[in-house]
């Protein structure tokens, strides 16, 4: 399961430069590895550069499982104007429940 930390605007009018914070917590949930799209370092900090910022993926032994993960990894980045959808899998987890 990956979610994806996107800038709240459109990704055609994004705002570089905006510093990420949360990065190594997120890494630190078992089972969750951070994916970068749009970033850069600047210094010692990672910085936002470009529209699509990053993708938090996690592995378990179930979907219900990987996206709690994949959610509870992303709930520590955090970054100016970051928006992540918070449906992602939310379709699958309903149908596997009516089998």
């Amino acid at each position: 399961m990956t979610g994806v930390q996107t800038c709240a605007l459109p990704i055609w009018k994004f705002e570089d430069g905006k510093v990420i914070s949360g990065l190594q917590e997120a890494e630190d949930t078992a089972g969750v590895k951070v994916l970068h799209a749009g970033t850069k370092r600047v210094g010692d900090s990672i910085v936002t550069a470009g529209g699509r910022v990053l993708g938090v993926t996690a592995s378990a032994p179930s979907l219900e499982e990987a996206l709690d993960k994949a959610y509870r990894g992303a709930e520590n980045i955090h970054f100016d104007g970051m928006h992540y959808r918070r449906d992602i899998g939310q379709n699958k987890q309903s149908s596997a429940a009516k089998e």
